[in-house]
């Protein structure tokens, strides 16, 4: 599970709670941090995404993820 969200305390939540039941779980504190995790890794079954991050945003991230896609067709 990949966690990107600016807010420290909200990342630290939910990792808790998520690694308490099992997940492996990364982070970024950024659009653009959880971009690199994308694409290096491959298992990544769940993204839990802030849509209100400064510097790259949730849609804007989205959207990098959707061409990423289409690149690789």
């Amino acid at each position: 599970i990949l966690i990107i969200d600016d807010d420290h305390d909200m990342r630290a939540l939910l990792r808790d709670v998520l690694e308490t039941e099992g997940y492996t779980v990364l982070e970024a504190s950024q659009g653009q941090e959880g971009l690199q995790y994308f694409n290096t890794h491959n298992n990544i079954g769940l993204i839990i995404l802030d849509y209100q991050m400064p510097i790259m945003n949730g849609k804007a991230f989205m959207e990098n993820i959707q061409r990423y896609k289409l690149s690789r067709n």
